[in-house]
């Protein structure tokens, strides 16, 4: 037998908790204590467990959150940058049961340097919406980084939550003047 048998077979029992969906509520205190990050726990089974928690629904989702936020806060600024793009995917993945973590979530926004952390974490802010109000002179300063990526999901996070905000509407004006077109549509789609 393989070394990875226990490990292949507890990660398709963990997919199948997840594709179970909200019948699969008793699950989730299984599911959360192998989500937490454990050394004797292999990332993928974790990551696995994180991803069917989101699939359990809102219950599940609010935990995923939970758990996520405690490893962007914890991680940042340590140099695990697959541990802090994990935990701001999951986030996204939680839309708006990662509201309570808005002020996290703005810290991270703030201290982070991953241009991947930086936009899933602005996608998140424009999941939430209106609630993430927050975020915008974050997201203000997101316009002026060197990735695209990270530029887009801030002006896209801009429309979604505060096309009226007196910071995010001469913002999203500079950005219809940035050298890139992609940059540009988006900025006058919002």
């Amino acid at each position: 037998r393989s070394t990875l048998f226990p490990y292949t077979t507890l990660f398709r029992s963990i997919e199948a908790l997840g594709k179970l969906g909200p019948a699969a509520y008793l699950a989730i205190r299984t599911l959360e204590d192998l989500s937490l990050r454990k050394r004797d726990i292999d990332p993928m089974v974790v990551h696995a467990a994180r991803l069917a928690l989101v699939a359990l629904g809102p219950e599940g989702k609010k935990h995923a959150a939970r758990i996520a936020i405690n490893d962007l806060r914890y991680e940042t600024p340590v140099p695990d940058v697959a541990v802090r793009e994990e935990a701001a995917g999951i986030l996204l993945k939680t839309g708006e049961f990662a509201t309570p973590y808005v002020p996290e979530m703005i810290e991270a926004m703030h201290e982070d340097k991953s241009p991947v952390v930086l936009q899933l974490l602005a996608q998140t802010f424009g999941a939430i919406g209106p609630a993430a109000a927050a975020a915008v002179g974050g997201l203000t300063s997101d316009l002026r980084n060197p990735e695209l990526n990270v530029r887009l999901a801030a002006v896209e996070a801009l429309g979604e939550i505060a096309q009226e905000d007196e910071l995010a509407i001469p913002a999203i004006a500079r950005a219809l003047q940035d050298p890139s077109e992609d940059m540009r549509a988006s900025a006058a789609e919002v």
